[in-house]
């Protein structure tokens, strides 16, 4: 007795421990997918931290997948109907190796969601895009579990009939059978409750205009004259541009603090490749490369995916790190907008408390105006479009900002309380058509965007079905789904007859 009981101790310990490795290791794996579009920004730092260039991301969801499988494995192994009470017949190497590697796993997604930062919304919204394939495979299952289901609640309810009236006690069974039911049904309903964006009612709401993020930076050097002129000639109406100043006070055009990911600073100043950009006066930020990088690296896969051909990447080598005049005189001749994303040197530069008077001086001296997007205020930005970052409503209105400027994870909610309130929003930054879609449907008005290449073509949403045609689709399933239980459980009952 005490022998079995040992058994089944043991045997119901590791098939739990099986099953939240598959189950959690699947999951990973699913998030690993769904931050594809961070996966450049997310290697480069794993590069920086490790001092080696390597698609890391790729990396780890190929050994996720492995041991996805491999705990799909274990499962099958271990399962009631394969089971001896020879537990030696699982190797000793798994129950050593599982629940290290799951801590591992585990503290990566923790690494993960803490480098994406805001950003990792997107697996929110990228299971909420999925959702209906999602809801389609979670019927499936509850069909085929449904008819065992079927089963046990026939058995139980046929001895609760045997027994005398005044002698029924209470069955557990019934409390358990009780609960899965109540969680099938919960499972029919997931799709009348969290309905995908893409399921609409009306018209489908205007296509957003698109602003490039630090130009088409997808395509071309990120910040530089080409950059922004492709954006402008593949459809942009503006492009989002990052602003430093230089030791000697002249603005360029820089996002990092540093110069070693976008320039060749280490081949030129080797001894200055870790001091702060804004360090560095205009004439020596003038002798870098900031386009090889590009060419060599292909960051984004658009050479390799031949968005760009290897002759325009050629031609980037030798591109300069532009000044602003530079950038303002483009913006004027192709008649973009422009957003002004703002940086202050650190305090120790020589133009740090002048920083913004400078800027905005030279903002109205451009004489761009409304094209010029700012979040700078002054009596010299009132004809400028003024932008800001509160999510807010109630402050939005009373500062009677043209602009909300929000990353693009918000809930759904928020996106219609704007739009009931008639506010404005550019959201940063979508560059999936998948995103792109949902963010549509949210009648967003302007998105930034990397991958101007993918979302310019788009003359339609992804996909799109009205709320009539959604809840009949996920009603016929239901009724189906319930009919495949009661037919599978009729087949075998009468198997079991047989």
């Amino acid at each position: 007795m005490k022998s079995d009981k040992s058994f089944l101790w043991r045997y119901r310990f590791w098939y739990t421990v099986f099953w939240i490795f598959f189950v959690n290791i699947l999951i990973f794996s699913l998030i690993i997918l769904l931050v594809r579009p961070l996966w450049s920004d997310i290697n480069y730092f794993v590069s920086e931290f490790t001092n080696l260039k390597f698609q890391w991301l790729m990396l780890l969801l190929i050994v996720s997948i492995f041991l996805t499988g491999y705990g799909l494995f274990l499962i099958i192994r271990l399962s009631p109907k394969r089971i001896t009470k020879n537990l030696n017949k699982i190797a000793l190497f798994p129950r050593i190796f599982l629940i290290p590697v799951l801590i591992i796993w585990d503290f990566m997604l923790f690494l993960l969601i803490s480098i994406g930062g805001d950003e990792i919304g997107i697996v929110r919204t990228g299971l909420e895009y999925i959702s209906p394939i999602i809801f389609f495979f979670l019927i499936l299952i509850m069909t085929f579990s449904s008819q065992k289901i079927i089963f046990n609640i026939i058995k139980i309810w046929e001895e609760i009939k045997e027994q005398e009236r005044w002698k029924f006690t209470f069955n557990k069974d019934l409390l358990i059978i009780a609960g899965i039911l109540m969680i099938i049904l919960f499972g029919f309903i997931l799709p009348f409750i969290f309905i995908p964006v893409n399921v609409i009612q009306g018209d489908i709401p205007p296509k957003p205009k698109l602003m490039a993020h630090r130009g088409a930076s997808h395509l071309a050097p990120e910040n530089t004259l080409i950059a922004g002129q492709m954006a402008a000639e593949i459809g942009a109406i503006g492009w989002e541009v990052d602003v430093s100043i230089s030791y000697d006070g002249i603005f360029f055009l820089m996002h990092d603090s540093l110069l070693k990911r976008t320039t060749n600073v280490e081949d030129i100043f080797p001894e200055r490749i870790n001091d702060d950009a804004t360090m560095f006066n205009i004439t020596d930020l003038r002798l870098l490369d900031a386009g090889s990088w590009f060419s060599d690296d292909d960051p984004y896969e658009t050479i390799a995916d031949e968005f760009v051909d290897l002759q325009t990447a050629e031609n980037f080598r030798g591109e300069k790190i532009p000044t602003l005049d530079e950038v303002l005189n483009l913006t004027r001749d192709y008649n973009l907008y422009i957003d002004i994303d703002s940086g202050k040197p650190p305090k120790e530069h020589p133009f740090y408390n002048q920083y913004d008077e400078l800027l905005i001086n030279q903002l109205y001296d451009s004489g761009l105006n409304e094209k010029i997007i700012t979040r700078l205020s002054s009596n010299l930005t009132k004809n400028m479009t003024k932008i800001s970052s509160s999510q807010d409503i109630a402050s939005l209105l009373e500062e009677e900002v043209d602009l909300l400027n929000t990353i693009h994870t918000l809930s759904n909610d928020q996106f219609q309380e704007y739009q009931d309130a008639n506010i404005t929003v550019m959201v940063w930054t979508v560059d999936t058509v998948q995103r792109f879609s949902q963010v549509w449907f949210l009648g967003v008005d302007f998105v930034k965007t990397n991958a101007l290449h993918l979302l310019i073509p788009l003359e339609t949403p992804v996909w799109t079905i009205n709320s009539q045609g959604y809840n009949l689709i996920w009603t016929i399933s239901i009724i189906l789904s319930l009919i495949g239980a009661t037919l599978m459980y009729i087949l075998r009952n009468r198997k079991n007859l047989n």
